[in-house]
């Protein structure tokens, strides 16, 4: 195979929002928001809902580009709509404006196709059906933008344009409801609110097969954050059954893809099914970000990014956080990083993630924390109040040496919670033992020990469990205890089957030798995670300011590393 050689940087205007360009594609759509014009104003999801099986509907057509749901939501009705500069913003050349009411068993669906680059309305059409013909409204009007725009259609879109998914009203209706929900779910209870209007629907209809695609969908994403087992159990059962009663079905192959993914890092099977999904969903920009994903997880980093692009083009009005502003950090393009970031606020300012990266690329840059804690005080009141800005402030205290403010960040922690960030008592003995305060640091590390060892043996083959009990022993000075978990997380997880996780876990072994006295072994492994991808803590400028490496200070390697240039990172 060829040496490894430093990754190409990317450019930085490559990651901004990109103006619509002369040229656009003419078989281009956005749909927008549908007005509500029903007398129930709780009657909103339904509008979106329709809207959204609009969308996805003409999604199916490959001849089309269709922009995704994310980027159009921002031109709800009741904003000002200037059409023109929307199709400008979206890049598209046709722009379908709705409304919908609802009354009873009966609804009205007016729609209308607009030239988004003249205002001509080029197609229009008013729909009285009754609740169970909805599906019949959505396939017309998709057929119907088909017709105006030329797109042709092959046998196998008319046939997914005419499947009707439930013949049960009020399956839909609570389906629609549950997606309404998983789009703006921001915890595990509306999480697990979606997940029982599903079964709901499913219950109405035991042949939904699209409603058991996408609870499939949101119980591996609870598994994946929350690694609950019962939620593991459920999203692969889903998937089998959604499968099982419709094999054609895209969303069923993404949820099935999404199994193998997020429950069994079996990346090479997601691909698989992802390329089935994408057959029959080619304007899925999700398809082409978890593409990116798992092309990431195996290491093609610029296969990753370029999937990314893909995603962004079908939904340029999204930040797209965790695609590639987090693959040019995990490759460490800190200026194109940063770019990426900053771009991504223009448009979701309301994302911690985006503030996250944007914080740590400035300090890795600067080698200042100070930078990054200012930063972060710019956030929105709101968003103070979130696990992530926690950790960051705790996170910059503590590489500033600044331990009374790091302290004094603990006492309003979140509840503690080991999935994500970990008990307070872990964060109070760090801060103890990062000032050589031994007793104190003993004292809380014991208190957070049980909940460590409970999470290693409730999800034995979970190497996030096992590295972070081998961090917090190599603190209580278990030597052997602390190497031993720190290797397991690594043999659960090598960088060969997981690019992405594998040097993290590498980087934690890293640690744990530091502080057992294995100084010859960290400073040989950080030598080398200094140009692996996906270790970004692992950087010149964290090294020379984390209390982390304090026992490596001495080391005559480890100082010619410190007065060195950040080195480029080098990928196969």
């Amino acid at each position: 195979s060829p040496p490894p050689r430093p990754l190409p940087a990317a450019s930085p205007a490559a990651f901004r929002p990109t103006p619509a360009k002369p040229g656009i594609r003419e078989k281009s759509i956005a749909v927008l928001p549908f007005e509500n014009l029903s007398e129930e104003k709780a009657n909103a999801y339904f509008a979106d809902g329709i809207q959204d099986e609009i969308l996805t509907n003409l999604a199916k057509i490959a001849a089309l580009k269709v922009i995704s749901r994310t980027s159009v939501m921002q031109y709800r009705t009741g904003t000002t709509r200037n059409l023109r500069e929307i199709g400008k913003q979206l890049g598209v050349a046709h722009l379908l404006e709705g409304s919908v009411q609802r009354v009873s068993g009966k609804v009205r669906v007016n729609a209308q196709l607009i030239d988004a680059q003249t205002d001509a309305h080029l197609w229009a059409q008013t729909y009285d059906r009754d609740l169970t013909d909805v599906f019949a409204i959505q396939s017309d009007i998709a057929r119907s933008i088909a017709d105006q725009l030329q797109a042709r259609l092959a046998p196998a879109e008319k046939a997914r344009l005419a499947a009707k998914p439930t013949d049960n009203s009020e399956a839909y209706l609570l389906y629609l409801q549950a997606n309404e929900v998983v789009y703006v779910a921001a915890s595990r209870e509306e999480a697990v609110r979606a997940d029982e209007l599903y079964s709901r629907a499913m219950a109405l209809d035991p042949g939904f097969a699209l409603a058991r695609a996408r609870a499939s969908m949101l119980n591996s994403l609870m598994y994946f954050v929350g690694r609950e087992p019962q939620r593991k159990t459920r999203a692969r059962l889903l998937a089998d059954e959604a499968l099982r009663l419709a094999p054609d079905l895209g969303e069923a192959h993404l949820a099935r893809a999404l199994c193998f993914y997020r429950l069994d890092a079996d990346y090479e099977k997601a691909l698989g099914e992802l390329a089935i999904a994408s057959a029959a969903l080619p304007n899925n920009s999700e398809i082409s970000d978890y593409s990116g994903y798992i092309n990431r997880r195996q290491g093609r980093w610029q296969d990753a990014l370029d999937a990314f692009a893909r995603a962004r083009k079908l939904d340029p009005r999204r930040a797209h956080f965790d695609g590639a502003p987090d693959t040019l950090r995990a490759l460490r393009q800190w200026t194109a990083a940063n770019e990426a970031f900053a771009a991504g606020l223009e448009l979701e300012p309301q994302l911690i993630d985006g503030w996250l990266g944007l914080a740590y690329t400035q300090f890795v840059q600067s080698g200042n924390p100070s930078l990054a804690t200012a930063t972060l005080e710019r956030l929105p009141a709101a968003m103070k109040t979130k696990p992530g800005s926690f950790w960051a402030r705790w996170d910059y205290a503590m590489l500033a040496r600044d331990f009374v403010a790091a302290a004094q960040v603990i006492p309003d922690w979140p509840a503690n919670e080991l999935v994500v960030y970990g008990p307070k008592e872990f964060y109070e003995g760090c801060v103890a033992f990062a000032q050589s305060d031994v007793e104190a640091a003993r004292t809380f590390f014991e208190s957070a020990r049980p909940i460590y060892e409970a999470g290693v043996r409730e999800h034995p083959e979970d190497p996030k469990f096992h590295a972070e009990l081998g961090r917090l022993q190599a603190m209580l000075g278990r030597k052997e205890s602390a190497i031993a978990e720190a290797r397991r997380a690594v043999e659960l997880r090598p960088e060969r089957k997981d690019a992405v996780a594998g040097p993290l876990y590498e980087a934690n072994l890293a640690f744990v030798y530091a502080q057992t006295g294995e100084v010859d072994q960290a400073v040989t492994l950080l030598s080398r995670l200094l140009t692996t991808p996906s270790a970004e803590r692992i950087t010149v400028a964290h090294l020379r300011s984390s209390w982390e490496w304090d026992p490596l200070r001495q080391d005559p390697r480890f100082r010619e590393i410190l007065q060195g240039p950040e080195p480029a990172t080098v990928y196969q």
